[in-house]
């Protein structure tokens, strides 16, 4: 703060510095004389002590000494601490201490005249008087150096002795007391003489030692300006040696540079030579540095060139894959940014490596990434050192000026590579290409453009695109077609252009616009292929996924697109059409005994056949195996229906020639009719399907049109399909058994079991319902199963309890025996129940066995060496080839009640039954007549030598434990 004042009082800094230096001075002269000054005092007031006390008697002169002594002490101290710290405080609060101590020795001095007065002695006035006189001048040479001190000093003893004189009251006195003021005026003039002289002492010293130091200082700064100078020139002259050998080196550089850049844009030289070139530059521009430089592909570093390297080391590296840690250049490639390692052996990034550098004498490593104009890292520079360093700035700036002109060699050869692919591709493509100006006007085409439009080049160079136009497309096509390019820069479409020969061809067309600096369009591109296969091929599965393949009606997919439009119009006409669902009867059994061969033959003959009945409006649909639809629009009524429908029917009415084989199939028919029966598709073909269901449990080959109750029994269907799935964990089934009887004797010889359903809302569901439900549905296997295990199980039971059943017949169906597994379960069963094999007898249907003839007899060959006594059940209601039937491994066939029931009136059944009696005895197997319910039959079938009989005649189907106690005394 007080430096602050000061600088605000003295803005002159030299001024300034010249005040504090003075102010220094002249306290250090005046504590200089302190110690002699105060002792003097010291010893002066003992004496004077002495001699008053001598001859005065009053306590004053002791007060007086004492106080006296005090400030003589005080000032003493200051001196001490001033000689021990003179930095602890400034130079004037030094001065100011000592003006204050000069005050209070004035003051002391001062209080000793009074006595004068008190004593009126003459020895001691005279005495005081030398005193003051003594102290007073004696002070000029102490007290000149500061004015201050001085005046704080004499006057107060001037003072004070003035005072004591004018006590007198005499006029020697008063004059005595002018004698004084005038000896103090002149004391005081003479000290400030003194003080200026000193002061300027003072001040010129500190000039002369300011001068001095400057003096010194200027020789100082000219020693080391010399100095300086000197170094300066010998660092010239060695710059200048360096600039010159520096400019040397980057003359050589730059020519090698120019050298490079030749090779480059004359393209006189390969990438591996300019990159060899690259290389060989910055070995000769450094010390004890090798290098190469490595091209990316895919993921991996190749060599592109390394002259100076080992060339087992260039195999190594030669393959190397990218990544974080794979040394200095897979590390640099895969981060793209430099990267220096300094200690091949201590770096982490090369811990898998440092085996290499070892063996090769390679110490450090850094590498600096080739990146393209876009940004794209090309490769890498190796920089390889004998020793532990890291690349000085001079090296790292050679490589980065190179790895321009190294990017430029790799794009550049790139960009050939590719411009000699595209030239290859463009003459090679099979798409036509075109080229044109900015105009449109054609500049270049390819081969494929020739053989695609029949037009050569010659022909259609300086013309436009437009001499191939078809007329097909409108002018607002192709302003289309030119706003899409403007806004978009490409278009692509389907388009129909004109051969050189007239024929038009569709193409599938791309064009793209080329634009300049300015954004210009300056070239377009056409590249089309022609699409006439496509388009055809497109036809061709366009009709595949709307036709059936084998006979090339309509299948389901577009029948129902066309019933969807039948519908619309006859809604918005208030018009009538019919749907008729044909399905053929018993057409598995052509499939099971004549193959499917023939039964694709005939659904192709019948195709042919229905559509050659129907109107050409109409529409003959197959929309699954054996099924076909036909939809008769605007047909007015029920009765115009029934009249195509018995048309369509007469077609069955000639029978089918299947591979010389002459076949009579039948039909039956469903008919909805548009809006009675529905109005949308699924009711339709919901009804027409439960109107030919009821076709079919009316006899077969009829047709029936659809009522409500129909639709009753659909829903009955659809019901019972949905109990059934939950009818075993229910245990709603149980099983009844009927009784199989010798013809001769009338004694049981074996049961069958037959399966029966208590549902608690529907009540007793016959087999003939949902068995076949059972079959399309898959829980036929469950179902089965259960029986089987349940009928097996109850054998036990009875033979358990001594009644002997003979054998137990059970019914297996087609899908349970299709599985490969179906043996294994049998056995299974058996093994769990403890029934004998031959007590099991398996029915299985005719159809099954000529469905896969192969198949069937593997199957029942193994059952038979299992024990399992096997059945033909329903024989005669197929289409059995004698050939196999011998061949298979049965004992028994079983006549179908249907040729049962009207024995003796009907002449056909008798003779058929006649002739599986026959057939049964001339190979070998037994035959039992199902269904017998009259003595006539029996009569006729014991005639006819028929060994076994089941039918009503003898016994229902009934319990279990009736059975057992109904014939528990009768032993086959």
């Amino acid at each position: 703060m007080v430096l602050n004042i000061k600088r605000t009082m003295f803005p002159d800094s030299k001024q300034f510095d010249d005040s504090l230096d003075t102010t220094e001075e002249q306290a250090r002269i005046l504590y200089m004389q302190a110690p002699i000054s105060n002792t003097t005092v010291l010893v002066t007031s003992t004496i004077f002590f002495l001699i008053l006390t001598a001859r005065i008697e009053s306590s004053l002169i002791g007060y007086w000494v004492f106080f006296l002594s005090i400030t003589a002490l005080y000032r003493l101290f200051l001196w001490f601490r001033r000689s021990k710290a003179p930095e602890s405080k400034s130079p004037r609060q030094w001065m100011n201490h000592y003006i204050f101590g000069s005050t209070l020795v004035g003051i002391s001095w001062s209080l000793i005249y009074p006595l004068i007065y008190i004593a009126n002695d003459l020895i001691v006035s005279i005495a005081l008087f030398m005193l003051a006189f003594g102290i007073i001048g004696a002070s000029v040479a102490i007290l000149a150096v500061s004015m201050r001190a001085f005046i704080v000093y004499t006057y107060p003893q001037a003072f004070m002795l003035g005072v004591t004189l004018l006590m007198f009251q005499n006029s020697s006195f008063n004059w005595l007391t002018l004698a004084l003021c005038i000896y103090v005026l002149m004391i005081t003039l003479f000290t400030r003489n003194t003080n200026q002289s000193v002061l300027k002492s003072i001040r010129l010293q500190f000039q002369n030692q300011g001068l001095i130091r400057k003096l010194n200082n200027e020789i100082d700064q000219r020693e080391e300006q010399i100095k300086e100078r000197t170094l300066q020139l010998q660092d010239k002259n060695s710059a200048l040696t360096n600039e010159v050998n520096e400019r040397k080196q980057a003359e050589s550089f730059l020519a090698q540079q120019k050298r490079i850049l030749e090779l480059i844009s004359q393209g006189s030289a390969s990438l591996p030579q300019i990159l060899e070139e690259i290389v060989v530059v910055i070995e000769s521009q450094t010390d004890n540095l090798r290098g190469s430089i490595l091209l990316l592909k895919g993921n991996t570093l190749h060599i592109g060139a390394a002259p100076n390297m080992p060339d087992d080391y260039n195999a190594l590296i030669d393959g190397l894959e990218i990544g974080p840690t794979v040394g200095s250049c897979g590390t640099a490639v895969f981060t793209q940014q430099r990267v220096v390692v300094e200690d091949i052996q201590q770096d982490s990034r090369w811990v898998s490596y440092r085996h290499l550098g070892a063996s090769y004498n390679f110490s450090a490593c850094w590498s600096d990434p080739i990146v393209d104009s876009s940004g794209e890292v090309l490769g890498a520079f190796a920089l390889y050192y004998p020793n532990v360093t890291a690349p000085t700035p001079k090296e790292i700036q050679l490589v980065e000026s190179l790895s321009q002109i190294a990017s430029l060699a790799i794009e550049r050869n790139i960009t050939e590579t590719r411009l000699r692919q595209s030239a290859a591709v463009f003459q090679s493509t099979i798409e036509g290409v075109v080229i044109t100006d900015g105009e449109n006007t054609i500049l270049d085409v390819n081969k494929a453009f020739e053989e695609i439009t029949g037009y050569s080049r010659e022909e259609v160079v300086g013309h436009t695109p437009r001499m191939l136009q078809s007329g097909r497309h409108d002018k607002n096509f192709y302003q289309q077609m030119w706003r899409s390019i403007e806004e978009n820069r490409q278009w692509r479409g389907e388009v129909w252009n004109r051969r050189k020969d007239g024929v038009i061809f569709p193409e599938w067309l791309n064009i793209s616009c080329i634009y300049d600096n300015n954004d210009k369009p300056v070239n377009f591109v056409g590249v089309f292929s022609d699409i006439t296969s496509i388009k055809r091929s497109e036809e061709e599965l366009d009709h595949m996924a709307h036709h059936d393949p084998l006979t090339d009606l309509p299948n389901r997919l577009l029948f129902n697109s066309q019933l969807d439009q039948a519908i619309k119009h006859a809604k918005r006409n208030q018009s009538v059409f019919a749907l008729l669902f044909i399905d053929l009867d018993r057409f598995k059994n052509i499939n099971d005994s004549l193959g499917h061969k023939a039964g694709d033959e005939l659904l192709q003959q019948l195709a042919i056949r229905i559509q050659e009945k129907v109107r050409l409006d109409d529409t003959v649909a197959r929309i699954s195996g054996d099924e076909f639809v036909v939809l008769l629009e605007n047909i007015g009524s029920a009765e115009n229906t029934a009249v195509t429908v018995e048309k369509i029917m007469s077609v069955f009415n000639k029978s089918f020639v299947l591979d010389r084989h002459e076949i009579r199939i039948t039909a039956s028919i469903g008919i909805s009719l548009y809006p009675t029966n529905g109005n949308t598709i699924i009711s339709l073909m919901r009804n027409a399907d439960a109107a030919m269901y009821r076709a079919k449990n009316e006899g077969r080959n009829t047709y029936q049109f659809f009522t409500q109750e129909m639709t009753s029994n659909a829903f009955e269907r659809v019901m019972i399909e949905n109990a059934l799935r939950m009818a075993l964990n229910r245990n709603e089934f149980h099983l009844v058994y009927q009784p199989q009887f010798a013809i001769e004797d009338r004694k049981l010889i074996g049961v069958e079991a037959l399966i029966r359903w208590q549902h608690p809302d529907l009540g007793n569901i016959s087999p003939a319902k949902f068995i076949p439900l059972a079959e399309e549905n898959g829980l036929i296997h469950d179902i089965g199963a259960w029986v089987m295990k349940t009928a097996c199980l109850q054998g036990a039971k009875w033979l358990e309890n001594n009644f002997d059943f003979g054998h137990i017949a059970v019914n297996v169906a087609r899908p349970q025996l299709q599985h490969n597994d179906f043996i294994d379960k049998v056995r299974a069963i058996l093994d769990e129940t403890k029934l004998a094999a031959d007590r099991l007898e398996l029915e299985v249907t005719e159809g099954f066995i000529m469905h896969n003839t192969t198949h069937a007899i593997q199957q029942l060959e193994a059952m038979r060496v299992l024990g399992v006594k096997i059945a033909i059940d329903d024989f005669g209601t197929g289409y059995s080839s004698m050939s196999y039937l011998k061949l298979l491994p049965i004992q028994k066939l079983k006549i179908d009640q249907s040729f049962i029931r009207d024995i003796p009136f009907d002449t056909n059944d008798m003779a058929i039954s006649e002739a599986v009696i026959a057939l049964s005895k001339a190979l070998g197997l037994q035959v039992i007549a199902e269904g017998v319910e009259t003595e006539k039959q029996v009569k006729f079938l014991q005639q006819k030598g028929c060994q076994e009989v089941q039918g009503y005649l003898f016994c229902k189907p009934i319990s279990a434990q009736e059975l057992a106690i109904k014939y528990s005394n009768e032993i086959a």
